[in-house]
């Protein structure tokens, strides 16, 4: 049995032509228990023969897609042999029965009959990639406590004359000055300001506790790093750095990547500010 190993997985899957041809595309991007399965397109803009390939790449291992989907396995096999494709082909149905809960990426080439996926060169139109959100739990939205309004009534204009306030002397009260330390997580919101911020650092110490536990911390983004989806795509040991999860010891960085929905993140938009310190202090032991 032919398998592929990470290292040409990795340079196989993040090199991709500019000019594709066909692309990946879907009902839904989204999938758990409530939303039924999703369906897997691939849309063609030319006429294109060859061997049509789909994969999926797991804990930095790729597998195929063959025998038009009826088979899931880690040797090179082709989804359809010596085909001519156009226009829109269903190619999948997933649903998230039994899937552990990831992002996980699928990947879509053609190449001439009987020749390697493997080799950028052989691809007809270069490769279509789509990526897929199964059972991860969806951050719920704030609620808070509904509060009727207080009616108060308007009071009944009298007829004496009003006295004037009387003027209070206002004194001067010291404000004290409180000594803040912040954490390390803290100081890495802080590090890409050029100049000393006082009211940023101020609303920094306010919200981060100066004595958090640092194997508490560790531990808690060790299970952020998996509940909240990052293995699926970046592999449960992050040491090999696939695909750059090393650079996740920014928070700042990542919140940014979250925002712009680099590599589609996007779907980490709720996530708050301390699971991603706490995530950055786990990966920083690598």
């Amino acid at each position: 049995m032919l398998t592929v190993k990470p290292f040409w997985c990795a340079v196989a899957l993040m090199f991709v032509c500019a000019n594709v041809t066909a692309q990946l595309k879907t009902d839904k991007t989204v999938i758990d228990s409530n939303s039924g399965a999703a369906t897997i397109s691939v849309s063609f803009s030319r006429l294109v023969q060859g061997d049509l390939y789909l994969a999926t790449a797991v804990d930095g291992e790729l597998y195929f897609f063959g025998d038009a989907g009826r088979n899931y396995t880690k040797t090179v096999t082709p989804y359809t042999q010596n085909a001519n494709f156009f226009a829109d082909k269903v190619v999948l149905k997933l649903d998230s029965n039994g899937v552990p809960p990831a992002v996980y990426s699928l990947y879509q080439v053609v190449t001439p009959v009987g020749k390697s996926p493997l080799n950028v060169n052989n691809w007809l139109g270069g490769l279509s990639e789509l990526k897929l959100s199964v059972n991860l739990p969806v951050e719920p939205a704030s609620i808070l406590p509904f509060s009727p309004p207080t009616v108060t009534p308007s009071p009944v204009p009298s007829s004496e004359p009003t006295p004037a306030p009387a003027i209070p002397t206002l004194s001067p009260t010291p404000v004290p000055v409180v000594e803040c330390t912040l954490p390390e997580a803290s100081f890495l919101q802080l590090a890409k300001d050029d100049k000393d911020d006082s009211e940023t650092k101020a609303d920094a110490c306010s919200s981060t506790s100066a004595d958090t536990d640092p194997l508490a911390l560790l531990a808690a983004g060790k299970a952020l790093y998996k509940s909240k989806g990052c293995s699926g795509c970046h592999g449960i040991n992050p040491k090999p750095n696939a695909y750059n999860i090393l650079k996740g010891k920014d928070p700042l960085a990542v919140r940014e990547a979250i925002n712009k929905n680099k590599g589609s993140m996007g779907f980490l938009k709720g996530i708050s500010d301390a699971d991603l310190q706490a995530i950055a202090a786990y990966l920083k032991t690598f």
